[in-house]
C-alpha cells in the first residue's frame, strides 16, 4: 500500500508489487495455457485411431455400397430373365432378347430334357446336359451355403474381413429347391467351375432357364463399381477364383486373398466377394502420424505464441505499474518540494504581519526569503510546465547558431561563485576556442544546468566537478563529472526514464522530481544528438553530443 500526505488530506494507493503480480498472473495465464497444451497433446494418441478408425470406416461404406449395387444387378437379371422366361412369350428367342442367357435349357415334366435338342447338340451344350441331367433327375444334390436359392439375393449378414471360403451347411436336392417357389437362381459346380443357373418354373410342369453368360455378368458389374483403383485402395469384386473380375492398370500382381476388407456379395454367389486393399498398408499409420506431428506443431506454436502473447503482456503490465509506482513517488515528491517553500513563505509572511515593530532590516530580511522561496517555487512549477511541453511536443526551439564553448564557459563562470562557497572546486577545460552548434541557447543551457545541479545534489564528502570540451569527428562532444556518490552500471540508463530515481538510502535525503535528467536527454536529442551516462572510476560522467553546425544538413 503506497501513501502519500497532499494538503491536509491522506491518500492511499494499493499498488500490488511485480514479484506478486507475476506469481497471480503464472497462475491465472501460464498454468492452464501449459495444462491445456498438455491435455492437447495426450490426446492425440486418441486422435490418432479415431483418425485410422475414420478412415476404415469410410473404406467400409465404399465396400457396403459397392455389395448394394451388386445385389441390386443380380435382383434385375432376375426379374428380366423371369420376364423373358414368361409362359406368355416361350423362351424360344431369350437368347437374342437377353445377353445374360447363355446356354437356354427347357425340361418336360418328367425332368427330360426338351432343349437344348438332344438331336443336335454342340459341344458345350453336350457337356451342360450331361453335367446337369443327374441334378435336373434328383439323382445328385448340391451343397447349400446359405438357405435356398431364391429370387431375394439380399444379403444375411454383415461380415467384414471374411477371407476364408464359406462352408456349405449341408447338401439339397433340385426338388426341395423349387419346391413352393416360381423362380430363382442356382451356384453349380459344372466340370470343375462354378457357374450361375437360372430356372423358371410354368403353371404346366416344366422347368425353363438358362446358364447365365458370366462374361457378360462380370462387365456390368465392373461398369456399376466405383472407380477402381485411386491413390489409396483398390476396390474390385473377387470371383471364386480368388481373382478380381477385371484387371486394371495399377492393381499389378498381389495375393488377392490377403484383403484389408471383404464382404460376400450373395447366397446366390458363393466365394465371390468385393473387396478392398490398400495401396500402401502403411498408409494410415503414416497418415494418422503426419496428422499428429502436424497437431503437434501446430499446439507448440499456439502454446509459444501464447507464452510470447503472456511475457510481453506480463512485461507492458508490469512497467505499468512501474510507472505508476514511480508516479505516485513523483507526486510525493512535488508535494513535499511544493509544500516546503509553500511553508516558508506562509511562515515569513505571517511573521511580518505579526511583527510590525521588527526592524527595517529583519523586514527586509523576510522579504528577501519570501522571495527566494517564492523563485524556487516558481523554478518547480517551470520545471513541470517545460517537462510536460517536452512530452506533448508543443515545445517549440529557437534555434540558432551559437558558440558552444562560450556558452559552457559563461554557465560554468555565472555558477562558479555559489558553488565555490558550498565548498566545490569548478573547473573548465575546452579543446578548441570556438565551435558553432545550431541550437536554442537556453534548452541547451538548461540540460547544462540539469547536469551541474545534479552534481551539486550528490557530492557528499569530495566536492570537485569538471566540464571538458573536446571534438570528435562531427560532433562536439561536453563531459561533466563529479566525486560524487555515483551511478551503478545496471541503473546508468533507467536513470533517464520518466520520474526515476536511484532507490539508495542518500536519496531520500535529497529533493528531486525524477524529471531533469529525462528533459535533458529529450532537449539533447531533439537537436540530433545525445546524452550518455558513461563509466567512472568514481562519481559520474554524463557526456553530451552535439552536431557541429559545419557537418549539418
Amino acid at each position: 500500500m503506497k501513501s502519500f500526505l497532499f494538503g491536509n488530506h491522506f491518500f492511499a494507493m494499493p499498488i500490488l508489487s511485480s514479484a506478486r503480480f507475476g506469481v497471480v498472473f503464472i497462475l491465472l495465464i501460464i498454468v492452464p495455457a501449459t495444462v491445456l497444451s498438455f491435455f492437447s497433446l495426450h490426446s492425440l494418441t486418441k486422435e490418432s485411431a479415431y483418425l485410422e478408425q475414420q478412415v476404415q470406416s469410410g473404406l467400409k461404406e465404399e465396400v457396403r455400397h459397392g455389395h448394394s449395387s451388386v445385389n441390386q444387378l443380380l435382383k434385375r437379371m432376375h426379374h428380366e430373365l423371369d420376364g423373358y422366361f414368361s409362359e406368355e412369350a416361350g423362351g424360344e428367342h431369350l437368347k437374342e432378347k437377353s445377353p445374360y442367357a447363355g446356354i437356354i435349357f427347357k425340361l418336360s415334366k418328367d425332368r427330360q430334357f426338351l432343349l437344348p435338342d438332344p438331336a443336335a447338340l454342340s459341344s458345350p451344350e453336350q457337356e451342360f446336359v450331361s453335367s446337369t441331367k443327374n441334378f435336373f433327375n434328383d439323382t445328385v444334390p448340391v451343397p447349400v451355403y446359405s438357405g435356398r436359392y431364391q429370387a431375394d439375393t439380399s444379403p444375411t449378414q454383415e461380415a467384414y474381413n471374411v477371407n476364408t471360403d464359406p462352408q456349405p451347411s449341408g447338401k439339397i436336392f433340385f426338388s426341395q429347391i423349387i419346391a413352393g417357389h416360381t423362380s430363382g437362381t442356382i451356384p453349380l459346380i459344372l466340370n470343375g467351375e462354378n457357374q450361375l443357373l437360372f430356372w423358371k418354373a410354368w403353371s404346366d410342369g416344366q422347368i425353363v432357364g438358362c446358364l447365365i453368360d458370366k462374361g457378360h455378368f462380370k462387365k456390368e458389374m465392373s461398369d456399376i463399381l466405383p472407380q477402381a483403383v485411386t491413390e489409396s485402395r483398390i476396390l474390385t469384386v473377387l470371383d471364386d477364383t480368388a481373382r478380381p473380375i477385371v484387371l486394371v492398370d495399377g492393381m499389378g500382381y498381389r495375393d488377392w486373398r490377403q484383403t484389408y476388407l471383404s464382404k460376400e456379395i450373395s447366397r446366390a454367389l458363393p466365394n465371390w466377394k468385393i473387396a478392398v486393399y490398400l495401396i500402401n498398408p502403411q498408409a494410415i499409420s503414416l497418415q494418422a502420424n503426419r496428422f499428429s506431428k502436424i497437431i503437434q506443431f501446430i499446439i507448440l506454436m499456439m502454446f509459444l505464441v501464447i507464452a510470447l502473447g503472456c511475457l510481453l503482456v506480463y512485461n507492458f503490465l508490469t512497467e505499468k505499474m512501474r510507472l505508476a509506482q514511480q508516479r505516485i513517488a513523483f507526486a510525493i515528491n512535488v508535494s513535499h518540494e511544493l509544500r516546503t517553500p509553500l511553508t516558508s513563505i506562509q511562515m515569513f509572511a505571517q511573521m511580518l504581519v505579526e511583527k510590525k515593530g521588527e526592524s527595517h532590516k529583519k523586514q527586509e530580511q523576510y522579504l528577501q526569503f519570501i522571495l527566494s522561496e517564492t523563485g524556487r517555487l516558481k523554478h518547480l512549477v517551470n520545471h513541470l510546465l517545460d517537462f510536460s511541453s517536452l512530452e506533448n511536443k508543443h515545445h517549440r526551439y529557437q534555434k540558432e547558431s551559437i558558440d558552444i564553448i562560450k556558452l559552457c564557459r559563461d554557465l560554468v563562470e555565472s555558477q562558479r561563485l555559489r558553488l565555490e562557497t558550498l565548498g566545490f572546486t569548478v573547473q573548465f577545460y575546452s579543446v578548441a576556442e570556438s565551435v558553432l552548434v545550431w541550437a536554442d541557447q537556453e534548452a541547451i543551457k538548461q540540460s547544462l544546468l540539469n547536469l551541474l545541479t545534479n552534481a551539486e545534489k550528490y557530492s557528499l564528502e569530495q566536492k570537485e566537478m569538471s566540464l571538458y570540451i573536446h571534438v570528435v569527428g562531427k560532433f562536439v562532444m561536453i563531459d561533466v563529472k563529479d566525486e560524487g556518490v555515483g551511478i551503478t552500471k545496471e541503473e546508468r540508463e533507467r536513470i533517464f526514464e520518466e520520474f526515476y530515481r536511484i532507490d539508495a538510502p542518500v536519496n531520500t535525503k535529497i529533493q528531486g522530481t525524477g524529471l531533469g535528467l529525462t528533459m535533458a536527454r529529450k532537449i539533447i536529442r531533439d537537436h540530433k544528438g545525445d546524452l550518455l551516462c558513461l563509466a567512472a572510476v568514481k562519481g559520474a560522467f554524463f557526456r553530451i553530443q552535439l552536431p557541429i553546425q559545419k557537418f549539418l544538413k
